[in-house]
């Protein structure tokens, strides 16, 4: 198989797991209330369980997210960090995640770059530093730019979100490179020591760049617009909480989409594992 076929394989992967469809996440949802429902009063063996599948799955959602990306080890590590006892699996909020953990890469080390611009004492060398101080408050901002734009997500703007996000990654990226070039006529060693003080925070840059690069290349190859837009005559038209006994909760059950804690593939339905920022508040149960 050739490269460019399985980099694209990884970007359908990631692409197909944080890609979502608005049935499945009422479903999962539903089922997850279920679960935690008959667990009540069961002590806290019950509890031990459902806390350990949840950690399972934010590990599982963080190694799916950072499939795509150049630094494995890395993204799975500083996010893995970042996530905590929250146990997240939510791909808008690991990505958020990301891109914060990235920006406190590169502003934790200003004070660095500042000590090593006041102590050089090579005129070119200084003068780089300066100029690569710069360009680093420049990519700070355009991954803010990335940190916001992810917060204002939604499938209704997708194609642009996404595009913005790469045009401010790839800035971002081209800054810290820059940065780095503006050293390569200099005699110091400031140079490499800027390189030291930078490597995390441009290997997580990439990283951004690679995961919205896969949703991008997701969201083209499966014609998110279509796709979204299938099956509406067998779609609920109610807004709101609906209550359901258990005979038609039942129709609902998202058993069939799981083995264990993996995602059954077979059925042909998109993986989304957790609820978009803007469904958070809605109970609705949506049928496939």
């Amino acid at each position: 198989m050739s490269e460019r076929n399985v980099d694209k394989g990884k970007r359908i992967i990631i692409g197909v797991s944080t890609l979502f469809l608005v049935a499945v996440v009422g479903a999962i949802v539903f089922g997850f209330n279920l679960i935690e429902s008959s667990s009540n009063g069961n002590g806290d063996k019950e509890n031990v369980n459902n806390k350990n599948q949840h950690v399972a799955a934010s590990v599982k959602a963080v190694q799916t997210l950072c499939l795509p990306t150049n630094y494995k080890e890395e993204c799975e590590k500083n996010l893995m960090t970042g996530v905590g006892d929250s146990t997240t699996t939510d791909p808008y909020e690991l990505i958020k995640l990301a891109f914060n953990i990235t920006i406190e890469k590169i502003t934790d080390k200003f004070e660095e770059m500042n000590i090593l611009h006041d102590i050089e004492k090579e005129p070119r060398a200084k003068m780089a530093l300066e100029t690569c101080k710069q360009l680093m408050d420049l990519s700070v901002s355009e991954l803010e730019r990335s940190f916001i734009g992810m917060s204002e997500f939604n499938l209704m703007s997708v194609d642009k979100i996404l595009m913005n996000l790469k045009v401010w990654l790839s800035g971002a990226l081209t800054y810290q490179d820059t940065c780095l070039d503006e050293f390569e006529n200099t005699t110091s060693d400031a140079g490499k020591k800027m390189q030291d003080l930078l490597t995390t925070g441009m290997h997580m840059t990439s990283n951004g760049l690679s995961i919205i690069t896969a949703l991008s290349d997701t969201f083209t190859d499966f014609n998110a617009t279509k796709l979204l837009g299938r099956h509406k005559s067998k779609r609920v038209n109610w807004n709101g909480i609906l209550n359901l006994n258990s005979k038609a909760a039942r129709l609902f059950s998202p058993s069939k989409f799981f083995h264990g804690l993996d995602w059954v593939r077979a059925t042909g339905v998109p993986c989304f594992p957790s609820v978009p920022p803007h469904y958070r508040h809605k109970q609705t149960i949506l049928p496939w």
